[in-house]
């Protein structure tokens, strides 16, 4: 049995931080240290507001001295049309796409009178909008053999921090420190939107040992629709070190790279890459790279890549592959492929089902032969209503391997403790009464069915997002009526929610009602039989005999009422528990004054 991450999480919504006790992956930059630390963290979590925009966006203001509608065009298409009355008017927040964007706010008053917005910018995921700020800040050592073992952490206690602050609406600045006893990093970033590209810098010295070091890095991305490129450089001194590079370990001296991918049509993409490295201690190495994606029909699509890498004064080591994959529906794919590599070719195939979002389960069986060595890998995955399942196997020449796993959660919600899948965002309690077996959906995705006491819970919903939450009418039993089949759920981050849904058992009350008078019977042919408790009341009209019929009354004490041609006659009724179909009342008898 081994433990995965582990931690207790704190979360602010208002102030949008979050404070973790426990396991936590940890990154910087590029040029920073990092990896899996126990111990605590503090930082920002843009996760509790989904809503919040956090990167640079257009705004247009202006003032209309009438009636007005404006309309939004983005890289020239129509996006939508908006009315304005009269008076000062401020649009803020205007859509946009990654990359480049030419967006135009076009506004005409009741005069005919034409304003127009105009601006061209890049859209860059690293920026961040002007006073806007991320920052995380950690204490911990790091976990180490994650996987084998469940509590070895290193000796040593490392402290890291970033900050980073939207400036303007074009540049982004940061800046990083690292720790420990032997070691101090501090190091700038810089993210910026050019008119044609992007730019991301960043720069670092460290002191560990009394030993001073530095390093830089660069990249430069152009994402055009027609045409992509980039490329970047790093460059670290000899004794340049991090909270995950030590001074005696091997680093890239130089390492560059650069990217290209252009599309040919709509149905193939061409993409290649350039890399270079020069390690300290290590011989140089390149490699380049091919690659073509086709997609031959709707069900099925090619994927060719060729490469060549070489360690400087070595023998290049080339390789090619191409890949067929059909998808064979029901969300299963099937792909059969050859690798070649050098003078040996590998044959290869495999068929996998994609494990679905709710209850279920989904496979990969992957088969090839390698130097005349058969290799397997299998895996069966099972969702369940309480917990998911991972059963594998894998065989290569003589080695074999098994893997079980199983994860889960437990949540406190309604007055209820339950157990059910893990719920990494958010989760809903979806309760119907005690009725069993309903078919519940999540975005019209089947997620499983109601519990023997009606409730099932729906893990990883959108936090504060209105998740539609329905049920199966059709699923219902035939004894109960839905009054409803469809909820909005909008649960906090890591919280939960409940959607309720009103189900009414229908059942059928019969039997036959007489008066009394003086000892004589008297039949209220064709009268009115009322029943009332608080607001609930019911009427069935009495056949020639007296007898009347009722549906779906709940069990308790009624005031009933009798109605025959001038006479009102009331009594006490009694409406028994049932699980019948049809209950029978018998024959109720009413005493008349």
């Amino acid at each position: 049995m081994q433990r995965g991450i582990t931690n207790l999480v704190f979360d602010n919504p208002k102030n949008l931080t979050s404070l973790a006790i426990g396991d936590a992956f940890v990154t910087t930059d590029t040029l920073g240290g990092g990896g899996l630390l126990g111990g605590i963290s503090w930082g920002r979590n843009f996760e509790l507001s989904p809503y919040l925009i956090r990167q640079p966006s257009f705004n247009a203001a202006g003032v209309v001295d009438s009636p007005a509608k404006a309309e939004v065009y983005l890289n020239n298409r129509l996006l939508r049309t908006l009315e304005l009355p009269p008076g000062p008017f401020r649009l803020e927040n205007l859509p946009y796409n990654s990359g480049f964007n030419h967006i135009r706010v076009v506004v005409t008053d009741a005069a005919g009178k034409t304003q127009v917005f105009d601006s061209r910018y890049v859209q860059f995921s690293r920026l961040l909008k002007p006073g806007l700020s991320e920052f995380f800040v950690t204490a911990g050592a790091e976990r180490q053999d994650f996987g084998r073992r469940n509590f070895s952490y290193d000796d040593t206690v490392r402290l890291l921090g970033t900050y980073r602050q939207g400036v303007l609406t074009n540049l982004t600045l940061g800046g990083r420190i690292e720790a420990t006893d032997q070691l101090i990093n501090t190091g700038i970033s810089v993210s910026t939107a050019l008119p044609l590209g992007t730019l991301d810098l960043a720069a670092a010295v460290s002191q560990t040992e009394g030993v001073l070091g530095h390093a830089v890095a660069l990249s430069y991305f152009y994402p055009g629709r027609w045409l992509g490129f980039g490329g970047g450089v790093r460059l670290l001194s000899d004794a340049y070190a991090n909270t995950s590079l030590t001074l005696t370990g091997d680093r890239p001296r130089l390492e560059g790279f650069f990217t290209a991918s252009v599309p040919l049509g709509s149905r193939i993409n061409l993409s290649g890459q350039y890399n270079y490295t020069d390690q300290r201690d290590a011989l140089a190495r390149d490699q380049i790279s091919l690659s073509a994606q086709v997609r031959l029909s709707r069900r099925l699509n090619l994927f060719i890549q060729a490469s060549q890498s070489q360690v400087q004064s070595q023998s290049p080591d080339n390789r090619f592959s191409v890949n067929l994959n059909y998808f064979l529906g029901g969300n299963t794919n099937l792909n059969a492929g050859w690798r070649q590599e050098g003078n040996q070719g590998v044959p290869s195939f495999s068929v996998q089902r994609y494990l679905p979002q709710g209850e279920g389960y989904g496979y990969r069986v992957q088969l090839e032969q390698q130097n005349e060595q058969g290799r397997a890998q299998n895996i069966f995955l099972y969702n369940a209503p309480w917990a998911s399942y991972q059963l594998g196997y894998s065989r290569s020449g003589d080695t074999n391997n098994t893997l079980l796993g199983m994860e889960g959660a437990i949540v406190a919600i309604g007055g209820g403790l339950y157990t059910t899948r893990p719920i990494r965002n958010s989760f809903v309690l979806v309760d119907l009464g005690n009725v069993p077996g309903v078919a519940t959906f999540l975005s019209n995705q089947l997620m499983g069915r109601t519990n023997r006491q009606g409730k099932i819970i729906i893990p990883n919903l959108i936090p504060y997002y209105g998740n539609q939450v329905s049920i199966d009418p059709d699923s219902v039993p035939e004894n109960y009526l839905a009054a409803n089949d469809s909820l909005l759920i909008a649960p906090p981050f890591r919280g939960g929610g409940i959607a309720r849904f009103t189900v009414q058992r229908i059942q059928n009350f019969i039997g036959t009602v007489v008066l009394q008078r003086a000892g004589t019977r008297i039949i209220p042919a064709l009268g009115e039989f009322t029943v009332q408790r608080g607001e609930e009341m019911v009427a069935s009209p009495l056949n020639r005999n007296g007898q009347f019929y009722f549906e779906t009354l709940t069990p308790g004490d009624y005031t009933a009422q009798v109605r025959f041609e001038r006479e009102v006659c009331a009594f006490s009724l009694s409406i028994p528990a049932s699980d019948k179909l049809f209950v029978d009342l018998g024959t109720l008898t009413c005493v008349l004054p």
